[in-house]
C-alpha cells in the first residue's frame, strides 16, 4: 500500500537555523572578545617600550647638557684668569715703563754732569812742578801710564824687532838697511816710543838708550824735558837713523845705566823677549836651576832656558840706587813663550806693569 508522502516539519528546520546561527554567534562573541583583548596589550607594549627609550634619551640628554654646563663654567673661569693676568701684565708693563723713564731721566741727569766735570777739569791748571801728564787718551786703557820726574826709556834695537815670525826676521837680516828700517815690527816701535813721548809730563825729564848686543845713548846723555821741542827733534832724527840687527844682551844695558850712573824714577823698556847674549856673567846657578846646558857666547842658537837664565842673571843684584818703577811694552816675536812672565814677575816686585798690547796700538 502506497504510503502518503510526508511533509517535513517546518520546527526542526528552524531550530537547526537558530541554533547554527546562535553557535556562529557566540563563536563571533569569542572572536571580538579575544580580538579586543589581544589589541590592547600590544599597543600597551608598545607605549612601554617608546616611553622607556625616551625617558633614557631625556636622562642622556640631561646628563649631556650638565657636562655642557660645567665645561662652560670651566671656560668662564679661566677666560676670567686670562683677563686678569692681561690686566696684571699691563699694569706690568707699565710699572717697566716708567722705570725705563726713570732710568733715561738718571742717565740725561748723569751726562750733564759729566759734561759739567770735564768742563771744570778742562779749565783747572797743572800744577807747578806735577808729574802727572795731563794729555788724555783712549790709548790709556791699556793700562799703561807715563809718570815720573825722570823717565829712561830702554829701546830694544837687536834683529828680532823688525818682524814677528823667524824666517821673516832671517830675510830681513840679509837685506839692506832700507829694509831694516821699514819693517812692519820696527816702525811700530818706533809709534811705541813716540806714544810714550808724547805722554811725557812737561816738567819731567826722559831720557832714551837703545840696545842690542851692546847698548848705547840714543841722542847723547841728556835729560831732554818733555815740553822740549827741539829736544824731540833731536831723538826724532835719531830714532829715523837707527835699524834693528844683532843679538839682545839685556845685562848689557843695565851694565850700562850702572856705569853712567842714571837714576831713573821709572824705566820703560820696549822689548820682543828675553835676551840671546850675555857678557859672560851668566851666574851658574840659573844654568843648573832651569836646565840650561847649550849656551855659549858665540852660538848662533839659543834654549828657552838659556834666555831665561841670561835674563835673571842680568836682573839679579840690579840696582838704581832708589826706588824705581819699571814698565815693559812686550811686542810679539814667534818662540818665545817664556818672556810674558818673566817681566811681569820682575815688574810687578818693583810697582811697575807689563802690556802686550794688541796689534792695533798704537
Amino acid at each position: 500500500m502506497r504510503r502518503a508522502k510526508r511533509r517535513p516539519e517546518g520546527f526542526n528546520i528552524a531550530f537547526l537555523d537558530v541554533m547554527s546561527c546562535g553557535l556562529g554567534a557566540v563563536t563571533l562573541i569569542f572572536m571580538l572578545v579575544k580580538y579586543q583583548t589581544e589589541v590592547p596589550n600590544i599597543e600597551n607594549s608598545a607605549l612601554a617600550f617608546d616611553i622607556a627609550e625616551i625617558e633614557s634619551q631625556t636622562e642622556a640628554t640631561l646628563a649631556e647638557n650638565d657636562l655642557l654646563e660645567q665645561q662652560l663654567e670651566t671656560l668662564t673661569q679661566k677666560i676670567n684668569e686670562k683677563e686678569g693676568g692681561t690686566s696684571q701684565t699691563s699694569a706690568s708693563i707699565d710699572a717697566k715703563n716708567k722705570e725705563i723713564e726713570q732710568l733715561d731721566t738718571a742717565i740725561a741727569e748723569m751726562k750733564a754732569k759729566i759734561k759739567t766735570q770735564e768742563t771744570q777739569v778742562a779749565s783747572v791748571e797743572t800744577p807747578q812742578g806735577a808729574n802727572i801728564s795731563p794729555k788724555v787718551s783712549e790709548d790709556h786703557l791699556i793700562g799703561l801710564r807715563v809718570s815720573g820726574d825722570r823717565i829712561l826709556i830702554l829701546l830694544d834695537s837687536s834683529a828680532s824687532m823688525a818682524n814677528e815670525r823667524l824666517i821673516d826676521i832671517v830675510k830681513t837680516q840679509i837685506a839692506d838697511v832700507s829694509a831694516k828700517k821699514s819693517a812692519p815690527k820696527w816702525q811700530r816701535t818706533l809709534r811705541v816710543v813716540n806714544w810714550i813721548m808724547d805722554r811725557v809730563p812737561d816738567n819731567s825729564e826722559y831720557l832714551i838708550v837703545s840696545y842690542n848686543d851692546k847698548a848705547q845713548f840714543l841722542h847723547g846723555r841728556q835729560w831732554i824735558k818733555g815740553s822740549d821741542a827741539k829736544g824731540r827733534k833731536k831723538v826724532e832724527d835719531a830714532l829715523a837713523e837707527l835699524h834693528p840687527e844683532n843679538a839682545t844682551n839685556f845685562e848689557a844695558v843695565l851694565r850700562h845705566m850702572g856705569a853712567n850712573r842714571l837714576r831713573p824714577s821709572d824705566i820703560y823698556i820696549i822689548t820682543d823677549g828675553l835676551p840671546t847674549k850675555g857678557v859672560g856673567r851668566l851666574e851658574l846657578k840659573y844654568r843648573r836651576a832651569l836646565r840650561c846646558k847649550s849656551y855659549s857666547k858665540n852660538a848662533s842658537t839659543i834654549t828657552s832656558a838659556c834666555r831665561q837664565a841670561l835674563f835673571y842673571s842680568a836682573i839679579v843684584g840690579f840696582s838704581t840706587g832708589r826706588k824705581t818703577k819699571i814698565n815693559t811694552v812686550l811686542l810679539p816675536i814667534e818662540g818665545d813663550p817664556d818672556a810674558a812672565f818673566a817681566y811681569w814677575q820682575w815688574n810687578s816686585a818693583t810697582g811697575g806693569i807689563m802690556v802686550s798690547p794688541p796689534p792695533s796700538w798704537p
